[in-house]
């Protein structure tokens, strides 16, 4: 029987359930940022490598054989039940529900996300505002639970199997076919990963109940030692960053955005190199312009994924339906040759979306086509109401079209 096995993130230590944030960046002005690192740890397991024309000092891996987890999956286990639309369900800490006005735009957050995703269950984060000392607007730790390559990898291509645009999901390879780059010293684990409310939106949610017992999806919180301000349809106010983004952008990551480079990139500047996990939204990642960049469907099931930092990483959907850029660039890690900010991100600056790794004063950020077409990729049900469909802009609060600016304070 397949199984599934906890692993939250860690930055000082390998356990089997750990806990520490992924953070987004508090930036006072251009190029001049604070960020925090994070990983996510894996099993340890041997694994062969390839080695690819024209990739120096680079092997592509495949993953590692066996393995067993001590958590029993139970195959085909149905979603968790509620009224059949798609609720995150924020539980306040001390510090969010003394302050009324953030408590009301994290909600407001929550149902920008709700708006567009109808996967039938509820996924529940623990938010607070809290102080903190890293200098991060806000942050977010989320399990990632991780089972069979083949489990998790045939449950994704499942619950696509009924959305034409999300064709390209059934090309995701199998266990057989996968490989990915890596750095020397760094191999793969038999398993793929993924967030709780990932893995409840394609419909393993009661495997996940029964993991969780009573645990949230995801903790999120925002930094109350940052000025914020809590309300942002009438402007965000000097020298002030918008509460509601930040929240939106942390919900993200809580519903799967989160990539196994950023574990990469720790052991490598820690020079502990072990095997790793990759990730749901790792099977989309390519090196842009090389050999392994996809653009049919059967380059993308054999292409080797980009699991390293550095490079031109790109999420790549390869067929172009006009929902999100075809090629999302991707940051490309805070050491090891990247570009300063976390690999779970959009490059940044760019307006890609609100998964951008940074934010400026008085800068107001809303979903993007290419931020809901991440999330529909990777399992999550998206249907865009009209007018949005037809105008692709101002649904919500939602700006498909609109470009990003950094304002000063």
């Amino acid at each position: 029987m397949n199984s599934f096995k906890v692993v939250f993130t860690s930055l000082t230590a390998t356990l089997s359930v750990s806990l520490a944030p992924h953070a987004w960046a508090h930036c006072q002005s251009e190029g001049a940022c604070v960020t925090t690192s994070f990983d996510v740890i894996g099993d340890t397991l041997s694994s062969t490598s390839l080695s690819p024309s024209g990739q120096s000092e680079l092997t592509a891996q495949p993953l590692a054989t066996g393995g067993a987890s001590a958590l029993a999956l139970q195959e085909g286990a149905a979603v968790s039940a509620n009224s059949g639309s798609f609720d995150i369900v924020i539980d306040p800490g001390a510090g969010l529900n003394a302050n009324p006005a953030a408590l009301a735009a994290f909600n407001r957050a929550a149902e920008q996300w709700e708006a567009f995703i109808t996967d039938p269950v509820t996924v529940t984060i623990a938010g607070n505002f809290t102080p903190s000392s890293t200098g991060a607007l806000g942050s977010s730790r989320s399990p990632i639970l991780t089972s069979s390559y083949t489990t998790v990898r045939n449950a994704l291509v499942e619950d696509a199997a009924n959305e034409s645009d999300d064709a390209i999901v059934g090309f995701l390879p199998t266990a057989n076919q996968f490989l990915g780059f890596a750095p020397d010293g760094i191999s793969f684990t038999s398993g793929l990963g993924a967030t709780a409310a990932n893995l409840r939106a394609v419909g393993l949610g009661a495997t996940v109940d029964r993991i969780l017992d009573g645990a949230p999806d995801s903790t999120i919180e925002l930094n109350s030692n940052v000025n914020f301000d809590f309300d942002n349809s009438d402007g965000v106010d000097a020298g002030s960053f918008d509460f509601e983004s930040i929240a939106l952008h942390e919900i993200g990551h809580a519903l799967g955005f989160v990539s196994a480079v950023d574990t990469v990139d720790f052991l490598v500047e820690t020079g502990a190199m072990r095997s790793v996990t990759v990730n749901a939204v790792d099977l989309f990642r390519f090196n842009a312009g090389t050999e392994h960049d996809p653009s049919t469907p059967e380059e993308f099931a054999t292409a080797a994924r980009w699991i390293l930092p550095g490079g031109d990483a790109i999420f790549d959907q390869v067929i172009d339906l006009d929902f999100g850029d075809v090629e999302i660039l991707l940051s490309t890690g805070t050491t090891s040759g990247g570009d300063g900010r976390q690999a779970s991100h959009f490059a940044d600056n760019l307006g890609l979306g609100v998964l951008d790794p940074t934010l400026g004063f008085r800068e107001v950020v809303t979903l993007s086509a290419n931020d809901l077409r991440a999330l529909d990729l990777i399992g999550f049900d998206i249907v865009i109401p009209e007018p949005c469909a037809a105008l692709l802009l101002g649904c919500g609060g939602m700006g498909l079209l609109a470009g990003r600016r950094r304002r000063g304070a």
